[in-house]
């Protein structure tokens, strides 16, 4: 069964492995996390080796037919938009793929 770590509970399983208290765990959870979403913010890319690869990308304008509400069946515009990509690195996906913690 699939679970959900939050913030807080993630900033405690810091907490635990480093031998620090919450609050210093918070802080630098705080403090990559920021750091993630600032590079982002200026479309730079963010690599974690072992982990993954952040990156910025851009999703072109295009028509689309509507699916529900009064468009129904009418083609629509969707705006051109920039999105966040994650791509697993091969650790990550070792992990996910053998299943271990």
């Amino acid at each position: 069964m699939a679970s959900v770590i939050h913030r807080a509970e993630l900033n405690k399983i810091v907490a635990d492995r480093m031998g620090v208290s919450q609050d210093a765990a918070s802080d630098a959870t705080a403090a990559v996390l920021d750091s993630i979403e600032q590079a982002l913010a200026e479309n730079d890319r963010v690599t974690l080796t072992g982990f993954g690869t952040f990156s910025v990308k851009e999703r072109a304008a295009r028509q689309m037919r509507a699916i529900a509400g009064e468009n129904a069946g009418q083609m629509i515009d969707v705006p051109a938009r920039k999105y966040v990509a994650f791509k697993a690195g091969n650790t990550l996906e070792q992990t996910v793929r053998d299943g271990h913690q």
